[in-house]
């Protein structure tokens, strides 16, 4: 992005610039391509955070365009996706994932679990105003379809409910209270990223097909450690990191204080 360019700058298309030139050195070797691979990225990891990342909304098109479109963020998160996987630096990975957690993809489909007690369902305007709202009132642990997991400007994630006494209404994600079972906004990561421990105790776990606990394993730390993760994902309504190898291989491991993704 050199000094004094006018134009709008747009993200989408810097990155797939950058994929050829990472396919020209693939082809020919040439260290000039390196150069340019190097300074196109350095661009990115300056831009995206500062510029182009809107706090949880959807990312901007292009620093010279205030303008963000939904179906534009998605392609930025994988591409900075392929980024990682191109230049084995984890801060395209970590920016993929902050830009999720911003806006995650809303087409997700699944079971909505309420716990007992009292919910409220609501409707939004496009700015995130509240229009209406609905209490519901549970005597124990109940069901209902979601047909979209969204972020509400202003506000958090919230599933939007498909039936019964909240149909039309969209209820908050709370893990213990009202949670999407199952692994949404999927993140996989090659090669594989480290997750680091700090000294403390952590629980992991392993899911049956319907997204039970199948297995729970606890272990504590009294030193720092580590552990190889190919994948993250919001599992029953919390991000989760998946394990790959040591202790806890083949578990999801919720993300709390003191595990740090590098």
């Amino acid at each position: 992005m050199t000094p004094g360019v006018t134009g709008e700058r747009v993200l989408n298309g810097h990155i797939f610039a950058l994929y050829g030139v990472y396919d020209y050195w693939r082809l020919t070797a040439d260290p000039r391509a390196v150069a340019i691979f190097d300074g196109a990225a350095t661009s990115l990891r300056h831009y995206v955070p500062t510029a182009l990342r809107m706090p949880e909304w959807v990312s901007r098109y292009a620093v010279g365009c205030p303008n963000a479109y939904i179906g534009y963020h998605a392609l930025h998160i994988q591409q900075l996706l392929k980024v990682y996987e191109m230049s084995r630096t984890a801060v395209f990975a970590g920016l993929a994932d902050l830009l999720r957690d911003d806006y995650p993809p809303p087409a997700v489909t699944g079971t909505v679990v309420f716990a007992g007690g009292t919910h409220i369902g609501y409707t939004f305007s496009a700015t995130g105003s509240i229009l209406e709202q609905k209490p519901l009132t549970l005597s124990r642990q109940s069901n209902a379809n979601a047909d979209q997991r969204i972020r509400v400007r202003g506000r958090g994630v919230y599933y939007q409910i498909h039936n019964g006494a909240l149909a039309g209404y969209f209820v908050a994600e709370e893990p213990g209270t009202r949670v999407l079972l199952g692994a949404v906004a999927l993140h996989t990561y090659a090669p594989q990223r480290t997750l680091l421990f700090s000294p403390g105790t952590y629980p992991g776990y392993r899911y049956g097909p319907a997204w039970t606990v199948a297995e729970s394993r606890t272990y504590t730390f009294p030193r720092a450690s580590a552990a190889p993760f190919d994948a993250t994902a919001w599992v029953n309504g919390r991000l989760c990191y998946r394990i790959t190898a040591g202790a806890y291989a083949g578990l999801w491991l919720p993300a709390v204080e003191g595990l740090n993704p590098a």
